[in-house]
């Protein structure tokens, strides 16, 4: 009989034993489910997925190949980073076309570099579709526009950049200048002398000073 009592002992240990370990791997199980899902949450708060943090590295490289003067590279980096954009429904997408605008505005001024103006043009109206509000791609498009040969629409672009930035030195200059040549075009045979000073002037009139 006391042997009997023993084993009932033994196995009532055994059993609560068992039960303890059962209970500690749940609340670790929950623990870890609990971060895993904090981690979801903290990124979902922060709006940047993967292929986010994919197009900022790609910017942030077309960024440093354009301070280089490696404008071809840095279009193709630019090009690769607005794919990863357009590819994401992951993030915010305040923040992922807050991106997408900014790169298509950068690859547009790489395009003014390589003379490729219409490309240019075309980077800068999407930017702006995306971001009405970023006076970078307005500033961009009035320069395809001044080297397009259609100043009109140069003065309007850099007046409406002026508008969003108020406090923007440089762009007050570029906007009196625009004012100027637009004066200038309109007096009789200067069309062709004009188009031959913006061609020149191109690598000093190109504003860069921008947050890119």
């Amino acid at each position: 009989k006391k042997n009997k009592g023993n084993n009932n002992n033994n196995n009532n240990n055994n059993g609560n034993q068992n039960n303890n370990n059962q209970k500690k791997n749940v609340k670790e199980q929950s623990g870890n489910q609990n971060n895993q899902n904090n981690q979801t949450n903290n990124n979902n708060n922060s709006g940047q997925s993967a292929l986010y943090l994919k197009a900022e590295l790609e910017k942030k490289r077309g960024n440093d190949s354009y301070k280089t003067g490696s404008y071809e590279q840095a279009v193709n980096h630019y090009t690769q980073s607005i794919s990863f954009c357009s590819k994401d429904t992951d993030s915010k997408k305040s923040s992922t076309n807050s991106l997408f605008a900014q790169c298509l505005a950068n690859r547009a001024m790489a395009h003014i570099k390589l003379n490729n103006y219409s490309k240019g043009l075309d980077d800068c109206n999407i930017s702006i579709q995306l971001d009405p509000q970023y006076a970078r791609a307005y500033i961009c498009r009035a320069f395809c526009n001044f080297y397009l040969g259609d100043d009109e629409e140069a003065l309007k672009d850099f007046e409406k950049a002026c508008q969003l930035q108020t406090d923007n030195v440089k762009l007050q200059s570029n906007l009196k200048k625009a004012r100027i040549t637009l004066s200038g075009s309109n007096q009789k045979n200067t069309n062709t002398k004009s188009g031959k000073k913006k061609t020149q002037n191109k690598q000093s009139n190109t504003d860069d000073s921008q947050d890119r």
